[in-house]
């Protein structure tokens, strides 16, 4: 819920045209990612397997997600 908070919060009012709007872009990617993160490390398991698995869609997925869920291979 917070990540979808997040996306709409950081977007809300900024076009798509906007140079702006790819800097927020970004942000909201990387502090996704980082809640994901958290979540995947924090219920163990099948989440981390999960999370593993999201890395594996690096040709769908923002480059932040990919570098971020990284670590969970380590």
């Amino acid at each position: 819920m917070a990540i979808s908070i997040d996306y709409w919060w950081s977007t809300y009012g900024i076009d798509e045209d906007n140079k702006q709007y790819q800097e927020v872009m970004d942000g909201a990617h990387e502090r996704s990612a980082k809640r994901l993160l958290e979540g995947c490390l924090g219920n163990g398991g099948l989440y981390i397997k999960l999370g593993q698995g999201l890395v594996s869609l690096n040709h769908i997925l923002p480059p932040q997600y990919i570098s971020t869920l990284k670590v969970m291979f380590h």
